[in-house]
């Protein structure tokens, strides 16, 4: 392939697989955001209880980083807000 980038052009991996391990978020999650954290991402969730989330939107891997922290984040925002229970 001829022009800007040739051969080695998609050769850099710039994917980013970040895993969290939600055992070790006990002391920074109350128990009931934790719990809908699991519920909510339980597709995301591996037999050992590790979150798995992968970028590869961007391509730089320092923005997909960026992209996959942003994800975590409103992942755990949504976990914790209390739901509305009035009738």
């Amino acid at each position: 392939s001829s022009g800007p980038g040739g051969q080695s052009l998609n050769k850099v991996s710039t994917k980013v697989t970040l895993r969290v391990v939600l055992v070790d978020l006990v002391d920074a999650l109350p128990d009931y955001a934790l719990q809908r954290l699991r519920e909510q991402q339980a597709h995301r969730l591996t037999k050992t209880g590790e979150l798995v989330l992968q970028c590869d939107e961007e391509r730089s891997q320092a923005r997909n980083q960026s992209r996959a922290f942003a994800r975590l984040q409103t992942m755990v925002d949504a976990a914790a807000v209390v739901p509305n229970r009035s009738r």
